[in-house]
């Protein structure tokens, strides 16, 4: 019966920490989608970059919620493909 409880118990336990896994990684699949993207900007149209920019303002907010230790660094790069879609987008209307 011990045994029984404790094994409920495990894998509660996992099921309650895999949901934090598994969020922490969708953010991730976004995150190198996005930045995936910058060294293709200089052949993306103005509505694609703005769809971009949008997406990078969404989410920050994730990030900034999630637990991982290194949130601060992906913070920063997120920063900056964003601001080289804004850039590329400026330079885009421009012309």
């Amino acid at each position: 019966m011990k045994k029984r409880i404790k094994l409920i118990v495990v894998i509660a336990a996992y099921l309650f920490f895999a949901s934090y896994v598994f969020a922490d990684e969708n953010w991730r699949v976004e995150f190198d989608n996005l930045c995936g993207k910058t060294e293709e900007t200089m052949t993306m149209k103005a509505e694609e970059l703005k769809d971009l920019i949008d997406r990078c303002d969404k989410l920050r907010p994730v990030i900034e919620k999630s637990e991982n230790p290194q949130k601060q660094l992906f913070l920063k790069r997120l920063e900056k493909c964003r601001n080289l879609f804004v850039y590329m987008l400026e330079v885009k209307v421009s012309q």
